[in-house]
């Protein structure tokens, strides 16, 4: 949740003509993570839970590309990002562990 607030933040200090661009997608991909880990919870089989957690792990990648972007075409800084990608990988970090457990 962190992260996808974090995300959103960002979002937020993005250009209004990137409302509809960089900024949904950014959005979307961060709300994905933990839309993810609630599916994944409501499943029965290991399989099924694995793939929901790897869809979360990529969401934090893709989410944290996004940020990447927004500082590559200079709509914000590297530190305006920060807590996006402290917490994306953070989310991955812990996503490879569960991954790993459950494999």
């Amino acid at each position: 949740m962190d992260a996808m607030k974090a995300a959103y933040d960002l979002a937020d200090k993005l250009p209004k003509h990137e409302q509809y661009a960089l900024s949904s997608q950014l959005r979307d991909a961060a709300v994905s993570m933990p839309g993810n880990i609630a599916e994944a919870f409501g499943r029965q089989h290991k399989k099924d839970k694995l793939n929901f957690y790897y869809y979360s792990r990529g969401s934090a990648y893709e989410t944290r590309s996004h940020a990447l972007v927004a500082v590559k075409v200079t709509y914000v800084t590297t530190e305006e990002i920060a807590d996006v990608n402290t917490s994306c990988l953070a989310v991955i970090e812990d996503f490879n562990k569960i991954i790993k457990a459950l494999s």
